[in-house]
């Protein structure tokens, strides 16, 4: 984002600021400094509850976030020296019926990708980015809780208590709120509304002691000598699983089920980070005691986990859990504030899309905020910044705010319809998942990657947020895949097929690049499409019935009269 001048004129007292940030954590921090960097006189204010950064979920980039990283933020050095690169998705599928790595179906790249992404420790990135936004020139407060917010506009009031009970009011005339989760604007204003139609839920922890699967209990010595004795191990003296050039332990292994999934995202610090994700309309998490309880007996059962996981433990009081993921703001921006990344909205863990949606929720913010800023700078002879603009500079300012809120709306609607809306029944069946998972990428890529990676203004357009061409005709295409391959896991539910090739497949997937290469893994999606649509009618049509070989109900690994909760 580049810097303009002149600079504002400063406001009048150290309590008066131009920008007020709610949240040091990802959004809050990338804000300050680039707010810091386009606009060098403005003054912000970064204000956080916590007396240092935490752990928190949203480990893994994609591509989209991993760009804003690298080439917005500049952060590209601590990214390869202090995290760790990710080498894609990977996919593991079984019958559950106590199966072991080598037995079931894996889906995934054979190399490193070549578009580079990260599996991130947050605390150590969040923390990194607020450093660099002090060293921007960003005013830091922590820990400091939010009193009071006396809305206004142009100026508006913020009560904050520091850690001793020390009062403080603040003013403003832009209020960022970058709270995650506690969604300070839109509970305050009571904009905030749950996604009914896309119950999922969560429940994760940080493990230590999670097997290696590049190490020799898995793919064999260096020496070869196969297969050692950890992890279960199976047959000595060769590897269980076939030789790749990327490695699966840096991946985001996804071990799936119907209604379910579950990541396993290693860390720098050698920890690994182990979630469980479930639709609550088509499975429940089953067991005794509580969340955390029922969390860890459920993932040491599940087949390839359940190896990775043994003699491993999570870390003491790490297990966190969410009841009702997806939500949304009914605005995400008005005059005097805007809603960043978590704080206006969230959708669904699969495919990581917090981070994609968090870089251009605050480059979109901060466009914004620039704006009006250098549209005060610009006037600054007559009127200094904060006292009422003239109506054209305010028509232009809500003409902005009006796309803005706009687009964020469209974004949120498109992106829950095209990629999460029934995805879950489709995640017990390898070829159907692997189907969606070709498709679904490759048409980000064609959609969504593409054109940020071309320039860099185009994160301020949110996902499918622009009725553009290219951006439209990937929403539609994703959409209309996403219901048809939903009504062939019904078919193949009902004729025994569903999850017939979840044991022993090993496609070879076609790697993802930039422009048409794209097209590829979206022709090898169409032809597994098409195929399991030949096999459909050809059922039909024969009448024959084969016994299904995938979980089929809830949990297929919990006896029937097993009680079962949400979290």
């Amino acid at each position: 984002m580049p810097t303009h001048s002149p600079p504002p004129a400063p406001p009048q007292s150290r309590d008066d600021y131009d920008v007020v940030i709610v949240g040091a954590g990802f959004c809050g921090a990338s804000a300050a400094t680039l707010l810091r960097r386009a606009v060098p006189g403005c003054r912000v204010l970064l204000i956080d509850r916590n007396r240092t950064t935490t752990h928190k979920v949203g480990e893994a980039t994609v591509e989209v976030s991993a760009r804003f990283m690298t080439d917005v933020l500049g952060i590209g050095e601590h990214l390869r020296t202090c995290q760790l690169p990710k080498h894609g998705l990977r996919f593991w599928f079984t019958d559950a019926r106590g199966r072991r790595l080598e037995e079931m179906s894996e889906i995934g790249p054979a190399a490193a990708p070549p578009l580079s992404t990260f599996q991130l420790d947050r605390s150590v990135l969040d923390e990194h980015i607020v450093s660099q936004a002090v060293e921007a020139g960003a005013e830091l407060v922590r820990p400091a809780t939010v009193r009071s917010w006396d809305e206004g506009w142009p100026r508006q009031a913020i009560s904050l208590s520091d850690a001793d009970g020390q009062m403080r009011t603040v003013t403003c005339r832009w209020l960022l709120d970058a709270s995650g989760r506690a969604a300070f604007v839109a509970r305050r204003k009571r904009l905030l509304e749950r996604t009914d139609d896309h119950p999922t839920n969560a429940v994760w922890a940080r493990w230590e002691g999670v097997h290696d699967l590049d190490g020799p209990a898995f793919v064999g010595s260096p020496d070869g000598s196969g297969a050692d004795s950890g992890a279960d191990s199976g047959r000595e003296g060769s590897p269980r699983l076939r030789p790749l050039r990327a490695r699966r332990r840096l991946a985001t292994n996804h071990f799936c089920g119907r209604g379910w999934w579950c990541w396993m995202i290693p860390l720098a610090c050698g920890r690994t980070s182990v979630g469980l994700v479930w639709d609550s309309t088509l499975f429940d998490l089953p067991g005794e005691g509580d969340v955390q309880q029922r969390y860890q007996q459920f993932v040491r059962r599940q087949d390839g986990l359940r190896e990775l996981l043994e003699g491993a433990h999570p870390v003491e009081g790490d297990v966190m859990a969410y009841r009702h993921l997806p939500y949304r703001s009914r605005r995400f921006a008005d005059r005097g504030w805007l809603l960043l990344g978590d704080a206006g909205m969230f959708l669904d863990p699969f495919y990581s899309p917090g981070l994609d949606q968090a870089s251009i929720s605050t480059f979109s913010a901060v466009q914004v905020v620039r704006d009006d800023l250098m549209r005060q700078a610009s006037r600054a002879g007559s009127a200094a910044p904060g006292n009422d603009g003239d109506p054209a500079s305010e028509e232009e300012l809500d003409a902005a705010l009006t796309s803005h809120d706009r687009r964020f709306d469209r974004s949120y609607r498109r992106w829950l319809e095209a990629l999460y809306l029934g995805k879950y029944r489709l995640m017990g069946d390898a070829e159907l998942a692997t189907t969606a998972f070709l498709v679904d990428t490759a048409l980000y890529y064609l959609g969504v990657v593409g054109p940020v990676y071309r320039h860099v203004d185009a994160f301020a357009n949110p996902v499918f947020g622009l009725d553009l061409p290219q951006s439209t005709w990937s929403y539609r295409s994703m959409r209309w895949f996403s219901r048809r391959l939903q009504r062939l896991a019904e078919v193949r539910r009902r004729q025994g097929t569903y999850g017939r090739r979840n044991l022993g497949w090993r496609p070879r997937v076609v790697t993802f690049r930039l422009g048409p290469p794209a097209l590829l893994p979206l022709a090898q999606g169409i032809a597994y499409w098409m195929r399991m649509e030949g096999s459909a009618l050809l059922h039909s049509v024969v009448g024959r019935r084969r016994p299904a070989t995938a979980p089929a109900a809830t949990d297929v690994s919990s006896p029937p009269d097993e009680s079962r909760r949400v979290a």
